[in-house]
């Protein structure tokens, strides 16, 4: 589906959520959780496209510390038929659960397994 505004096209194909050093916990841990509760949630862009295996063995890449960075940071969130009305608040409302019981999640990660 595309819309257009002001002249510009937009197809809302991805829905990204940025996972930002402030929130206190990974974004892989996020993913983790949001699988668990049947979030069809995936990690954007990682690994980075450089070291993917789209990325042929022959090309020689520099190091990219801002791109390693940023891989790091990105959830694609579900969109479109995926999602049912209020499922936006549901997920809304599991990140602040995440936010509000970090310590708890970050120790039942570190026992090896996800929190229940």
């Amino acid at each position: 589906v595309r819309y257009e505004r002001n002249g510009e096209q937009w197809n809302y194909e991805f829905f990204l959520l940025e996972v930002d050093t402030e929130f206190p916990l990974s974004r892989d841990q996020a993913v983790e959780i949001l699988r668990g509760e049947n979030a069809l949630a995936r990690a954007y862009y990682s690994p980075p496209l450089h070291r993917s295996l789209h990325c042929p063995d022959f090309i020689s890449t520099p190091e990219l510390p801002v791109t390693e960075q940023l891989a790091q940071r990105f959830i694609q969130m579900p969109v479109g038929e995926s999602l049912l009305p209020g499922d936006e608040s549901v997920l809304a409302d599991l990140f602040r659960f995440m936010r509000d019981h970090a310590p708890d999640i970050r120790t039942a990660f570190a026992r090896g397994g996800q929190p229940r």
